[in-house]
């Protein structure tokens, strides 16, 4: 009999023995313990403790996917490599091969009593009552393709690993007081009394012309025209080919015929079983439910366990012997009990979801669109290719259109971030980062190589001139000259009247007071922290840093895009850790979690000068390529 691995019974044992090997490990980012049996070269080797090959694709293809559902499944495998994920991955593997060197070594020792307390307290093995049924145990080993003893010599490793990381961490602790000093530095709150000397508050009189004219001979950068470059270029895309491409009934047809599956949506059933090793019991299960008794509560009379919930299956998904008896009654109801190579199966059909058949009618529109599609990508390409082999005997840009029958374009101006003189973007570029960066790193007079996008097309440019970076005329940029001025002496006057403000208050007159004198309106500020204040005004963010670097009663001043701010801190508020524990077990929790983490680093340290690690690099390499 076919015994699919796809089976919802065979992939639920499998997963809950191996969820009990892995769970340990989450802590250290090592989760597989499992050896390759295989005689292939190791991906690690250290010592006389190897990593095969299947071991480090679970382990990398487990922590992969969990990366990549934490970005929204868009990470892809050069990405990772980008990001350093495979050599994190790497380096978690190897640290475990170190461990378990270590424990080889020190012939630690792991009695049965410890072994057999582990495998019995493990749930996926017990009933509801936390009682351990043996059932379920052999059942798992028989799925997952392993007998009891190499089981249990996993488990045995497993144990030795975690009592070797014991002694290194597990007494770790944070002393008291710096979890306390440490609640109180991040809860403290500090409240000045501020006042704003906003730049728009002063009035400046009309710059005369010779005025202008010295700002601007004094200050570069606002008036610096970007450097830029003239381009000609071919751009090859496939909306440039698809109007041209013809797709014919029949073609339409026959890929109706090839992609029949995807217009197929199968039928579901929302089904649930009990599995028995004898068939008389599943006879009494069925006949009880069949007089309307209830699934769970028979699974639990009869076997002590709960029904297993397939959820909505296909037929495919289904074990041979059982896909007719399932699938071949047309309304909800008890089926069994049939025989497979797992038991006697008694299955609650809960629900049935009809399958629907698109006509090709219904796609014909949708068949055209892919064919063009595809033929235009296949004519893109050729003509990429032929372009290329143009090029690259020699021809210009212009020869190589001409012959091609293609288009050159002409761009007089662009910068760096693809805008034109006027700072208009330059609209249909070729992918846009790219683009740019070929434009900026090919010398003057020269065509780049022929590139192709992530969009899947293609592009070549030559760089015809290139415009270093350069003061703008005096006379294109006087409004902004004039605009740069203005701002710079309104803020002028509110620096020179913000220092007076702070020298009365330095000088003994209360803030309100000295305020006045400079025609401001003070204000209280709401207890800042340190980091945070997501809900504070920007004037009163800004007093933050130089407020928590001010002793008690000091004058403080800042500067905001609006004007200058002077405050005076008038109040420390220090929390007392013991009126908020949750908060303070929350810090001691990770402070004790980073000596941890800085002690294990400094165990693993000690252990890559203690053992000879090797990491075969073209064998991961090459099982990467594979997998992805």
């Amino acid at each position: 009999m076919e015994q699919s691995p796809r089976g919802p019974v065979k992939k639920w044992l499998t997963i809950a023995l191996f969820a009990v090997l892995i769970a340990s490990f989450a802590l250290w980012g090592v989760g597989d313990i499992f050896r390759d049996t295989g005689g292939r070269a190791p991906v690690i080797r250290v010592g006389e403790v190897s990593i095969g090959p299947q071991e480090f694709a679970r382990s990398f293809q487990r922590q992969f996917n969990q990366m990549r559902r934490s970005m929204g499944g868009d990470l892809d495998i050069e990405q990772a490599r980008q990001i350093g994920l495979v050599d994190r991955i790497t380096q978690q593997i190897a640290n475990r091969a170190l461990f378990d060197a270590h424990a080889r070594d020190m012939n630690l020792l792991v009695g049965e009593e410890q072994l057999l307390a582990r495998i019995t307290e493990q749930q996926a093995f017990q009933d509801d009552q936390g009682n351990f049924v043996r059932a379920r145990f052999e059942t798992a080993l028989q799925r997952s393709g392993m007998n009891e003893q190499e089981y249990t010599e996993l488990l045995r490793t497993d144990i030795h690993r975690q009592n070797l990381l014991g002694m290194v961490v597990g007494a770790t602790k944070a002393p008291a007081y710096l979890a306390e000093n440490l609640f109180q530095y991040l809860n403290e709150r500090r409240v000045a009394r501020y006042a704003l000397v906003a730049d728009s508050d002063f009035k400046v009189a009309e710059p005369a012309a010779a005025e202008l004219r010295d700002y601007y001979e004094a200050h570069d950068q606002p008036f610096m025209a970007p450097p830029y470059r003239e381009l000609t270029l071919i751009h090859l895309t496939k909306a440039q080919l698809i109007s041209e491409v013809k797709v014919t009934e029949d073609a339409a047809r026959q890929a109706y015929e090839r992609r029949k599956d995807e217009f197929t949506k199968p039928e579901r059933r929302e089904l649930r079983q009990i599995v028995f090793t004898e068939r008389a019991k599943a006879a009494q299960a069925a006949e009880r439910l069949r007089g309307g008794g209830d699934l769970a509560t028979v699974a639990r009379d009869l076997t002590g366990g709960e029904p297993v919930k397939l959820g909505s299956t296909t037929r495919a998904d289904l074990l041979e012997p059982l896909r007719e008896p399932v699938f071949g009654t047309d309304s909800a109801g008890v089926v069994g009990p049939v025989e497979s190579s797992l038991g006697w199966h008694v299955v609650a059909i809960d629900g049935i979801q009809a399958g629907e058949s698109k006509s090709f009618e219904a796609v014909r529109d949708k068949l055209r669109r892919d064919l063009a599609s595809e033929k235009a990508v296949d004519a893109l390409v050729s003509l990429a290719n032929n372009l290329d082999d143009e090029l690259a005997s020699g021809a210009k840009l212009e020869e190589a259109a001409r012959s091609l029958g293609l288009d050159t374009r002409h761009i007089p101006a662009i910068d760096r971030q693809g805008r034109n003189r006027q700072g208009q973007a330059v609209p249909d570029l070729p992918a846009k980062e790219p683009f740019l960066n070929t434009a900026f790193n090919t010398e003057q007079g020269q065509q780049s190589l022929l590139k192709e996008t992530q969009e899947g097309g293609y592009f070549v440019l030559r760089v015809d001139s290139v415009t270093p970076e350069q003061k703008r005329p005096f006379d294109s940029v006087k409004d902004k000259v004039t605009a740069e001025w203005t701002a710079a002496q309104r803020r002028k006057e509110a620096r020179e009247a913000a220092q007076k403000l702070r020298k009365a208050v330095e000088g003994g007159t209360a803030f309100d007071q000295a305020a006045k004198l400079v025609g401001v309106e003070v204000a209280t500020s709401q207890p800042l922290a340190r980091r945070g204040n997501q809900d504070v005004a920007p004037v009163q963010k800004a007093l933050v840093e130089p407020l928590f670097q001010a002793k008690p009663d000091s004058v403080v001043r800042t500067e905001t895009d609006k004007g200058v701010v002077v405050g005076e801190l008038i109040e420390i508020r220090t929390p007392e850790p013991s009126a908020n524990p949750q908060e303070l077990a929350r810090i001691e929790q990770r402070l004790r979690q980073g000596l941890r983490n800085d002690l294990l680093q400094q165990y693993v340290n000690a252990l890559r000068q203690r053992y000879q690690l090797r990491v075969n690099q073209s064998q991961m390499d090459s099982l990467l390529n594979r997998m992805y």
